[in-house]
């Protein structure tokens, strides 16, 4: 069954040479809930994603959680790298929960694609967040056929307030 989201999407092609060289096939979007990234869902996520990952890297990275009850704080490792979802250590990251949680799962996936042709493409945002493995040009050609710019596949960001979201 398809969802209303793929629905809403394949009507947003405009011509039927559009529909056969530009439109996206939604049935490979994965969805994400930003909201559940940030109150330590990020592993989930990742796990979810991992059978598309690994059609693209031979030995996708071990993601470990890492909460603190106490402080309390969110990280994530992977890659041998630590990212601070949110600590009362530092201000700020509760507040920005959300897009750190996108921007870090986000980060994490395209720093294993650096050799495969595609990278992973946020489309959508906070509940209705999802993801695509897209080649870049696949993901420039489908802003020919998605009307509204919020809809556009596009590489988060920390920087807000759009997060790297085209507006």
């Amino acid at each position: 069954m398809r969802s209303l989201f793929s629905r809403w999407f394949s009507r947003s092609v405009t011509t039927p040479k559009a529909a056969a060289t530009d439109s996206l096939d939604y049935d490979q979007w994965i969805h994400f809930d930003a909201e559940e990234l940030a109150e330590t869902g990020i592993a989930k996520a990742y796990r979810k994603l991992l059978p598309a990952l690994a059609t693209y890297v031979a030995s996708p990275a071990e993601l470990t959680e890492l909460v603190d009850q106490d402080l309390p704080s969110y990280k994530v490792q992977c890659g041998g790298e630590e990212y601070v979802i949110w600590s009362a250590d530092e201000p700020g990251t509760e507040q920005d929960g959300w897009a750190r949680a996108t921007y870090f799962l986000f980060h994490m996936v395209n720093q294993q694609l650096t050799e495969a042709d595609v990278k992973f493409y946020a489309i959508g945002a906070d509940n209705d967040l999802g993801g695509m493995f897209l080649l870049p040009e696949r993901a420039e050609s489908a802003q020919a056929t998605i009307p509204n710019k919020s809809y556009w596949p596009y590489q988060p960001e920390l920087d807000g307030p759009w997060y790297g979201m085209f507006h």
